[in-house]
């Protein structure tokens, strides 16, 4: 009876909690903001950006930030996918020899090879997100107001 009332009141308490986030949206002009070519980020007009100016500082963050890029999404993609083929190599070779303690490693291995895979599919769907977030935090601190706009519409 005990274990029912922890239960429902640890379930009671994260509904409650998942029930607070609300999805927010505002609808600002989009004659307020400058698009950042290329990308769905926008700077505010408010002041007005020089248009020179801007494009020099968005050439400065992404030229920073490239490099910083390429080795972070190496790093993870090669951890990935060195974990899933370690994984699958040592499945396969327990699963070809067998013996007492095949059961106890199988469910390891498969769990290292899942974790492996999707540590590397994470990486690859994530690339454009960091890009654009490395841009936006780079760009604030030189003093811009950048925000993600979706110009998708919804249906309802």
């Amino acid at each position: 009876m005990r274990h029912i009332l922890k239960c429902l009141v640890t379930f009671s308490c994260i509904s409650l909690l998942t029930g607070c986030v609300i999805k927010k949206t505002s609808n600002v002009p989009i004659e307020d903001y400058t698009n950042i070519a290329g990308t769905p980020a926008y700077i505010l007009n408010n002041p007005a950006p020089e248009p020179e100016a801007l494009h020099a500082h968005v050439l400065s963050c992404t030229d920073s930030t490239e490099h910083r890029l390429k080795i972070v999404n190496g790093i993870l993609k090669t951890t990935g996918g060195l974990t899933a083929a370690t994984g699958i190599l040592s499945l396969v070779s327990i699963s070809a020899s067998g013996g007492i303690l095949a059961p106890l490693f199988i469910p390891i291995y498969a769990t290292m090879t899942a974790i492996g895979g999707g540590l590397y599919v994470s990486a690859n769907a994530t690339e454009t997100y960091r890009e654009y977030t490395t841009m936006e935090k780079c760009l604030e601190r030189q003093g811009y107001e950048v925000v993600f706009i979706s110009t998708e519409e919804n249906e309802p």
